[in-house]
């Protein structure tokens, strides 16, 4: 099980984070452990890397 929701910490402001606020931009890599993502995150229109 993956949980849905984190907090992450931008620009000294912390966020939680939900997965349905993340929105997939474009792939930027894989391997052997998975698939790192391009997202935006609505909430602070921050962009960033997922795995």
């Amino acid at each position: 099980n993956l949980d849905k929701q984190t907090t992450i910490t931008v620009d000294d402001r912390t966020f939680a984070v939900h997965a349905d606020d993340l929105v997939k931009i474009c792939d930027l890599g894989r391997g052997a452990y998975g698939i790192v993502e391009k997202m935006r995150h609505l909430p602070s229109n921050t962009i960033m890397a997922v795995k």
